[in-house]
């Protein structure tokens, strides 16, 4: 059964439309309380140019069934998901739509089977993570800003992942993951000190993301049990005196290969920690580090299966960091190691 499509453009009266690309729904919240969800699944189309603004949370009007006509709540499923996706003139042209919380409200709790593609998600204020998705749920080619709320801005469950994207303006941590993937997004620091911008918990796959870090930051990703980081290009411009990736205590197996590390310069500066002492093996290897105070710190009861490659370099990696310019020069053997996209090439 194919996507039922229906169209949203927030600059036109609230309730009213008839959600078809001519005669579009003025709002989301009045598009989902129109019935009930339909086979299949439904693509939620919202135009460019206007935000639209929420009084409350997409799941709390999604599970409203006080609505005539409505006597199933709508909610997501294997089946039947829901996307919501930005457009310009027609569906999929990669136009960015834009959802506000209104400084107060979440975009959307605790939903499964949810995609968000080219949209704009901001402005949740100090009480509302900007999303909170459970299970097999997505978030791609999407910008995510605008948070002041200390527990982080993105919650994403197993089966689950956020590709594309880019994070700043925000309190807590960017994206925390429960076996899920985070690839090719562009994670600037928040604004908030002494936190972790990428929180990992069981078998989360980190790869071929730019952190820009230009605070104070405990870690710019936290590795649990099985933890993958391949590929990702670390940055810190105010020599950082905490650690580029952490790997929690007690952790038991995953890798940390072809990373590039730089500017963990200051005092007690750490490109990759692992804490307290450990049972498995984990792969470290082919990672680049450049002005770091120290490069590896392990426990010495810690077992580490190092496949080489680990390099010093004497010059930094990148072209431009300062200015946002994470492509790779030649360094030694530094093609051989790690091999980031570069900002805007695909990050957002």
């Amino acid at each position: 059964m194919a996507l039922t499509e229906l169209y949203i453009d927030p600059s036109i009266a609230g309730n009213s439309g008839a959600g078809t690309v001519g005669d579009p729904y003025g709002d989301v919240e009045w598009a989902v309380k129109q019935a009930n969800m339909p086979v299949g699944g439904v693509r939620l189309n919202v135009k460019s140019g206007t935000a639209e603004v929420l009084v409350a949370a997409l799941n709390t009007a999604m599970a409203d069934t006080s609505e005539a006509g409505k006597t199933v709540a709508w909610v997501p499923t294997e089946t039947g998901p829901l996307i919501v996706q930005g457009y310009t003139a027609s569906q999929g042209d990669g136009g960015k739509g834009s959802i506000s919380g209104g400084g107060s409200v979440s975009i959307m709790t605790s939903t499964s089977y949810v995609m968000f593609v080219d949209m704009i998600l901001h402005n949740t204020g100090s009480g509302a993570r900007l999303l909170q998705l459970n299970n097999w749920s997505w978030v791609i080619r999407c910008e995510l800003h605008t948070s002041t709320n200390v527990t982080g801005v993105l919650a994403l469950g197993i089966a689950s992942g956020v590709i594309d994207s880019y994070f700043h303006d925000y309190s807590g941590a960017a994206i925390e993951l429960n076996e899920a993937y985070c690839a090719r997004n562009y994670i600037t620091s928040s604004a908030g000190v002494n936190k972790v911008l990428v929180g990992c918990s069981g078998a989360c796959y980190v790869v071929d993301n730019i952190f820009d870090v230009s605070n104070i930051t405990d870690a710019a990703l936290s590795l649990h049990d099985g933890g993958v980081a391949n590929n990702n290009s670390f940055y810190n411009s105010v020599a950082g005196t905490k650690y580029a990736i952490q790997v929690a205590a007690s952790t038991i197996g995953g890798s940390i290969t072809n990373n590039i590390i730089e500017g963990w310069s200051g005092v007690g500066g750490i490109g990759i920690k692992i804490d307290g002492s450990q049972s498995g093996i984990r792969h470290i290897g082919g990672n680049a580090f450049f002005n770091c105070e120290t490069e590896i710190s392990a426990p010495s009861l810690w077992t580490v299966l190092d496949i080489g490659d680990d390099e010093t370099l004497l010059v930094s990696a990148f072209t431009d960091a300062p200015n946002a310019d994470f492509s790779t020069i030649d360094t030694g053997n530094i093609k051989a190691g790690a091999l980031p996209k570069t900002f805007g090439d695909g990050a957002i």
